[in-house]
């Protein structure tokens, strides 16, 4: 990240915007349940703008079996127009491993 428009402490799940604007958010994670899941199981992550879901900005996914894996992607157009204002990917899910990259 350059400049300060955008900040980001090393590992948080919070981006912080500290300049209006309009902005492109992407995301891309790998995803596996945990092998005690019980199946099948849906799995949901999507983008929240200051503790509230980004409309357009999430995937979702129905495991069947512990051996399964996906990977998840998203991508939108959103506007900040009150700053500071937090950004974080949530899950709907717990009972799975999750390797993202930005």
């Amino acid at each position: 990240i350059a400049g300060t428009a955008i900040s980001h402490t090393a590992n948080s799940a919070v981006f912080t915007v500290n300049q209006p604007g309009i902005y492109y958010a992407a995301f891309h994670g790998t995803f596996a349940p945990v092998s005690n899941s019980a199946f099948p199981m849906g799995l949901s992550v999507y983008l929240q703008q200051n503790g509230a879901a980004v409309p357009g900005a999430g995937a979702q996914y129905t495991f069947q079996s512990a051996s399964g894996m996906e990977n998840l992607s998203f991508s939108q157009m959103i506007e900040i127009t009150a700053v500071p204002a937090a950004l974080q990917v949530q899950e709907a899910v717990e009972d799975f491993f999750m390797q993202m990259w930005d």
